[in-house]
């Protein structure tokens, strides 16, 4: 009797799902909504701007089911493969970093630019290798994602490639050339932090400070404390964001001067870092009272 109602439960909830149109996807924890169905049908659509379209809404869905059919479309046409990089990198898809890394050698710049910074978020080390080779791209975009991920992995075999960049013709790519090598802990450079942070003029690198968490090259910690009172309010936001990443309890005091700031903005990022950091409010109050 008992089994008899529950088959005819299963009936029922079979029947309400259908009706609502949604379809249980085998590979999927969840139930595939009639938006993910018709973009995953879609995906494979003659029409470029359909399959684009339906690339972004399954990446914006989280549809991690659908990644095996998004990863086809990473030998279609630049456009279409660019996104489908971007999308497989957003769906946190690692299955896919083989087929994405063969990119790396793709005659577009852009497919370049986003198949360097899918292997920087996989954290594909492996690739490497290829990627030091991108050092001498002639993209602008590519050398500096080829010098931010190489600086990630650690890679200290592309220093000495690293060092021929902080002659390049683009500023921006002499500048992660030089955050890189302070990154990687050449000792010519970390001697220059100051000046190569300097150099970034309004903000701290997130490069910089994921470096020395993952690191833990605290000593670097210092060069950062001495632009909490720069010119720049962004540049202040920037420090007071990056010592409360870094979990400086030895920057609080400098912190708690900057809850008198004359910019707003500074104050109250100022005290939402004082209170991560683990700064009793009383005492917070205490400060932005004196």
């Amino acid at each position: 009797m008992n089994k008899v109602i529950l088959i005819i439960v299963g009936i029922g909830c079979a029947l309400i799902i259908s009706a609502a149109g949604i379809m249980w996807h085998p590979n999927h924890t969840n139930l595939a909504s009639p938006e993910i169905i018709t973009a995953r049908q879609q995906l494979h659509n003659e029409d470029e701007d359909i399959r684009i379209a339906s690339i972004k809404t399954l990446w914006r869905l989280g549809d991690k089911a659908s990644a095996p059919e998004i990863r086809k479309l990473l030998n279609d046409n630049d456009k279409v493969a660019s996104l489908a990089v971007i999308a497989l990198q957003a769906l946190g898809d690692k299955a896919s970093v083989p087929e994405i890394r063969k990119l790396l050698k793709n005659k577009d710049g852009y497919v370049r630019f986003y198949t360097i910074n899918a292997m920087y978020r996989f954290e594909s080390k492996e690739s490497a290798p290829e990627i030091r080779e991108l050092l001498k791209d002639k993209d602008i975009g590519v050398r500096s994602q080829s010098i931010r991920a190489l600086a990630a992995f650690n890679d200290k075999e592309s220093i000495p490639n690293i060092k021929e960049l902080l002659k390049d013709e683009d500023e921006w790519v002499r500048r992660w050339a030089a955050l890189s090598l302070v990154i990687l802990g050449d000792k010519g450079s970390v001697a220059e932090t100051h000046k190569i942070i300097k150099l970034f003029k309004d903000f701290i690198p997130d490069d910089l400070v994921d470096a020395i968490r993952k690191t833990g090259q605290k000593e670097l910690i210092p060069y950062i404390r001495e632009f909490i009172g720069d010119e720049m309010n962004n540049m202040r936001v920037s420090v007071i964001k990056a010592l409360e990443k870094l979990d400086d309890k030895e920057a609080i005091p400098l912190i708690k001067e900057t809850l008198k700031d004359e910019d707003r903005w500074v104050r109250e990022v100022a005290e939402e870092a004082l209170k991560k950091l683990g700064v009793p409010e009383g005492e917070i109050k205490e400060a932005k009272e004196k």
